[in-house]
């Protein structure tokens, strides 16, 4: 990789705006682009979209009144062309218009879990602890239930399936959302209550957790894993390669294909007091973006 020096390359990231979040805490959730707007999480729970165009503030949600503190945080967001469905940890999965933010309906969620959620025009999916279950993404009553023997993670939905990962058992599962059937279940090389991330690569899917694992969708089949990398973040791709980091001070590069490792940088923690995950690289006009733990920005021409 080739280091380019950020001020060589700032006319590429020109601020279009700058506004102040009203909140007192740091915003730790990754910004959402919906259409026209920007959805910021503040204060872990109360949503603000502004609008991608000028950064002037469209709707805001009300503060929740909650009991405790800790059961409120936003875990998982997604969206489709009419709401905004939120998931909070030991809360309830909401959802809100987009136009509005009003709250259309809600939904209780199991106690304790967090909850990873994906959606389409019809449907709303969920995994909670040990429950993955569709909802009608208008009404939010109940579709489906799946709660076979499992403690479930990251969804992803590719067309009429969706595909769960099993933290107990280490497992992937492959689900027709029309008939409701397992079309297979297939063991992972890793170890249980790992996942982290799961993408869709083509016609496979992309897996962290403290291996990177590629399966295919067709028949969960394992085309390649790496060796043990440590607790991994999600990973991006550039052209034919993956970048991804674990939450120490490693970031790899892997042929997409094969599997093998292409390089490694040394990168940092999180400055002190600030050791939230997620921190990984991201791709902006072809170039690879690294936050390098220490409040600086690297830029990275592949």
């Amino acid at each position: 990789m080739k280091l380019l020096r950020f001020e060589f390359v700032c006319e590429m990231f020109i601020l279009q705006w700058l506004t102040s979040s009203s909140t007192k805490r740091d915003l730790t959730h990754s910004p959402v682009v919906v259409g026209s707007l920007v959805i910021v999480v503040e204060d872990g729970s109360t949503l603000a979209a502004y609008s991608t165009e000028s950064g002037n503030l469209i709707w805001k949600t009300p503060v929740l009144e909650t009991v405790e503190t800790s059961t409120d945080p936003i875990r998982s967001i997604a969206f489709n062309s009419q709401y905004l469905y939120v998931a909070r940890y030991t809360w309830n999965l909401m959802a809100h218009d987009l136009k509005t933010g009003k709250i259309i309906w809600e939904y209780d969620l199991p106690g304790r879990s967090t909850s990873y959620v994906v959606t389409n025009e019809r449907y709303v999916f969920f995994a909670a602890g040990d429950t993955v279950s569709i909802l009608d993404a208008n009404t939010g009553l109940d579709v489906w239930t799946y709660d076979e023997s499992g403690y479930f993670g990251p969804i992803l939905l590719s067309g009429n399936t969706l595909y769960i990962t099993d933290e107990r058992h280490a497992a992937l599962i492959s689900l027709d959302i029309d008939s409701h059937q397992i079309h297979w279940i297939r063991d992972l090389p890793i170890s249980t209550y790992e996942f982290s991330c799961m993408l869709e690569v083509g016609d496979n899917l992309l897996i962290a957790a403290q291996k990177l694992v590629m399966v295919s969708k067709q028949d969960g089949s394992i085309l390649w894993a790496t060796d043990n990398l440590g607790y991994l973040e999600c990973p991006v791709l550039l052209k034919n390669e993956i970048y991804i980091r674990n939450n120490q001070t490693d970031l790899y590069l892997f042929d997409k294909e094969s599997g093998h490792e292409k390089g490694e940088l040394q990168v940092r923690t999180n400055t002190v007091m600030k050791q939230d995950f997620f921190r990984g690289p991201i791709i902006a006009n072809g170039l690879l973006v690294v936050p390098f733990g220490d409040n600086r920005l690297f830029v990275y021409q592949p």
